[in-house]
This record gives C-alpha cells, sequence and structure tokens, in this order.
C-alpha cells in the first residue's frame, strides 16, 4: 500500500508532441507521481518519481491559462498546469514535502 498524499486533475504537456491532456494525478509519499486519464485511475499512463527533481519550478510561462509549475528531472521537464493559482501552489507544496521526506 502506497500512502497517497495529494490527488486531483492538472493538464500537462506531451513530451514529443508538445500538446497539452488534462490528467488525473495522484503523488505518494514514497515520491511516485502517477498520473491517469480519468479519476478512475483505471488506464496509467506513466509516473515520474519526484525525489528526482532536480528544481521545482514556479509560475512557467506557457500559451495556457492557469498557473503553470515544472518539475525538472534528471530524463525530463515535466509542466504541469493547475486551474487557479492557490490549487498550483499546494501542488508545490506537497511536492516539495514528499521531496523532503517531511
Amino acid at each position: 500500500y502506497m500512502e497517497e498524499v495529494r490527488e486531483g486533475f492538472l493538464t500537462k504537456q506531451g513530451r514529443i508532441v508538445k500538446n497539452w491532456k488534462r490528467r488525473y494525478f495522484v503523488l505518494f509519499k514514497n515520491g511516485e507521481l502517477q498520473y491517469f486519464t480519468s479519476e478512475a485511475k483505471d488506464k496509467m499512463m506513466g509516473s515520474v518519481n519526484v525525489k528526482e527533481t532536480l528544481r521545482l519550478e514556479g509560475d512557467t510561462k506557457t500559451s495556457m491559462s492557469g498557473y503553470a509549475f515544472s518539475i525538472v528531472l534528471p530524463s525530463r521537464t515535466l509542466v504541469l498546469i493547475s486551474d487557479g493559482y492557490p490549487e498550483g501552489k499546494n501542488w508545490e507544496e506537497s511536492i516539495r514535502k514528499v521531496i523532503s521526506g517531511r
């Protein structure tokens, strides 16, 4: 059993094709950040481990509305957009806590 820290919808930018897709994200205490096509969590589209984060960058500039932030990992940079500023800040804070092991 993995303990969940936070979950909710975020919009992510594709790795190859730079289009935006709304995904349901689940952050676990062990650092695993998984994303799914829907809240039902039946089809996992991918995952990263936020404990490998090199930098967490707030207020990333994008062409989309909403609050964007970036998780810079050794293998890739994950650009995520929340519906609003408070929600985005809460995600950032949760990720920071998981990284520091609090």
